[in-house]
């Protein structure tokens, strides 16, 4: 057992730290990683000095690094973001930065480890993700850890890739944490 992280079976969850910031300027530069990402989302080719500055503390974000549990290397990012405390809900987001790791478990595990976190510690009562619906990894992936989808839109202002790109929109609701429980039995969370 480990002080300040979250532990799965293959990964743990750290927070991040502004030393990691070179790692996800790679990872953002990279077309692959990035393909699904909004043109202006400010996320793509950012230098490491915008990503040191985004690993630093912040209230309304809560921001994890997935780490391989065997090496210690910090293979993405999970995290809720925007969270509304007033409305007690957030955004969630994740990246596996290393694309050999891509469909191996380890998104899923970050992913449920972050929900956990999310709604026994931080007691939100929801969390959604929107996400390209040319996206189908991100989709299936969503599905799998038990997200419903929402709503389908279509953004005209470049948000996404292109044009009138049309994005789904998928909720998972704290009501709904107890059976993912115990469908997929999570190794719990330490201490943090």
């Amino acid at each position: 057992m480990r002080r300040n992280r979250l532990e799965g079976w293959l990964i743990y969850l750290r927070k991040l730290r502004r030393a990691d910031g070179p790692t996800l300027a790679r990872w953002m530069s990279d077309d692959v990683v990035t393909r699904y990402f909004a043109k202006d989302s400010g996320l793509r080719g950012r230098d490491g000095k915008f990503w040191e500055a985004f690993c630093g503390d912040d209230d309304d974000n809560v921001k994890f690094g997935i780490c391989e549990k065997t090496t210690g290397e910090i293979i993405g990012i999970v995290g809720l973001f925007s969270v509304n405390w007033r409305l007690s809900c957030a955004s969630t987001g994740l990246v596996i930065g290393v694309t050999r790791l891509w469909r191996t478990g380890r998104a899923f595990e970050a992913k449920m480890l972050c929900l956990e976190y999310c709604f026994k510690v931080l007691k939100l009562k929801y969390v959604y993700s929107i996400v390209n619906a040319k996206n189908m990894s991100a989709i299936s992936h969503l599905r799998r850890c038990g997200y419903d989808e929402f709503n389908a839109r279509r953004y005209s202002n470049n948000v996404c890739e292109v044009s009138e790109e049309r994005v789904l929109t998928f909720v998972f609701r704290k009501d709904d944490w107890r059976e993912m429980c115990k469908r997929y039995p999570l190794k719990r969370i330490r201490s943090l």
